[in-house]
């Protein structure tokens, strides 16, 4: 499932928290904590033990419309520290496991990469 911005990501009702890019602006890792607690909690809820989130890509180019809200932001360092505090959140859920996920090649969308 993709629970990146909740437990919306699994099931209809499922709690939408926020996208990545605004948890991101935020600065606050406790942020991003949360919503993978949240989603973890939500997911694991609904019998599924394994998710793909969050989205650990960098986001550069705006034209790129798999990634837009997806992402933490455009700092490396900041998506690293919010990727990893949501997968914290998220592991504090027994039996629920989560990977971040990236998806490769995306920078071709804006001619990036040719």
């Amino acid at each position: 499932c993709n629970p990146e911005q909740g437990g919306n990501g699994v099931c209809p009702d499922g709690t939408f928290v926020s996208s990545q890019i605004k948890i991101g602006a935020t600065g606050k890792t406790e942020h991003a904590k949360t919503m993978g607690y949240i989603s973890g909690a939500q997911i694991k809820a609904t019998g599924c033990n394994m998710a793909f989130a969050p989205v650990a890509d960098i986001h550069y180019n705006w034209q790129n419309t798999e990634i837009v809200s997806r992402a933490f932001g455009t700092d490396a360092a900041r998506v690293a520290d919010m990727s990893r505090a949501y997968l914290e959140g998220a592991h504090t859920i027994d039996g629920f496991a989560c990977a971040a996920k990236h998806f490769p090649g995306n920078d071709a969308f804006a001619g990036h990469g040719k």
